[in-house]
């Protein structure tokens, strides 16, 4: 059993990163990485069987690392991690892991987001909760150790935030959005865009489209004018990026929905960025909510729900 711990520089541990890696070695074996080295290493990542992934960096770095420990295969004419001045190819291949076990269901790993002066919706775990964060961890690791499935199930029922992915051709997740275009941005490109098999935008000109989860709504979605969904709101929401056409408004569809985006004439390659993190190019992108994709985020809050939006709309 392991648990996996992201820094800024795993040769370089902060205080209070050494003080938690040391509580959770008490109980199960634990790997500390950052960035970089996961980029590297990604097969290894993402086939180590983690029961909890710790963060301290911010929203970025818990995109970054779902990403590469949650990727599913890769499909597409090119996949390739956005890394400062340079590109890091998405190495292929399928998950050859199981996921968290309860008597019940499948769990993916649940997310320790501690926000330590980095802000973000995502950091779950404020500053002044940190010991209340920390004691949720060790009770999830220590009734994993003892597989007392009533207590995983209750922990991850009563001390989560389920936040729901988006699933990229059946290759790849999003948290937070997709941005697809056609071309280099700041020059008008067309997209037609369908909402299960119906055509619903015939060739909008546009410099692109985000595809964006409630979570997401808050970030690239709200900055060009869509939609902050509640976390509550099971929908899609699609906004057009500078459009031509004064009427190509935002609008949400059902999470039900497989939203479907290419070109006009169905064989330009178009470019996808998700999460901000991994760039890809395909000449069609199938978009669809799977239950299989939800991540789970520790919060120990008050009123989560209500916590999680309010720190949407500040953002």
């Amino acid at each position: 059993m392991r648990c996996l711990i992201v820094v800024k520089n795993r040769k370089e541990l902060q205080e209070y990163e050494k003080s938690l890696k040391t509580k959770i070695e008490e109980i199960c074996s634990v790997d500390v990485s950052d960035v970089p080295e996961m980029y590297a290493e990604q097969v290894l990542y993402r086939n180590t069987d983690y029961k909890a992934i710790i963060l301290f960096l911010g929203d970025g770095t818990v995109l970054k690392t779902l990403s590469i420990c949650t990727a599913i295969k890769n499909y597409f004419e090119t996949a390739e991690y956005i890394c400062m001045d340079r590109r890091v190819p998405m190495v292929k291949g399928e998950i050859q892991r199981n996921p968290v076990v309860s008597k019940d269901r499948d769990y993916t790993p649940m997310i320790f987001s501690f926000d330590h002066g980095t802000r973000g919706r995502l950091c779950n775990i404020k500053e002044k909760m940190t010991k209340e964060g920390e004691n949720t961890l060790q009770n999830l690791i220590t009734a994993m150790c003892m597989d007392d499935f009533e207590e995983i199930d209750r922990l991850y029922r009563d001390c989560t935030i389920k936040r729901r992915r988006l699933l990229l051709n059946q290759s790849v997740y999003a948290l937070n959005e997709i941005y697809i275009y056609q071309r280099e941005k700041g020059l008008l490109g067309a997209l037609s865009i369908s909402i299960d098999s119906q055509l619903t935008h015939q060739a909008v000109r546009c410099d692109g489209v985000i595809i964006s989860t409630p979570t997401g709504s808050s970030g690239y979605n709200a900055s060009a004018n869509g939609p902050i969904l509640h976390g509550a709101v099971e929908g899609v929401v699609i906004t057009f990026v500078c459009p031509a056409d004064k009427k190509a408004p935002s609008f949400v569809v059902s999470s039900d929905c497989t939203i479907t985006v290419k070109s006009p004439c169905g064989i330009v390659p178009l470019n996808g960025v998700i999460d901000g993190c991994l760039h890809i190019k395909d000449s069609e992108f199938m978009i669809s909510m799977k239950e299989s994709g939800d991540v789970y985020f520790a919060d120990v809050s008050y009123n989560k729900m209500h916590s999680d939006f309010m720190e949407a709309i500040k953002e």
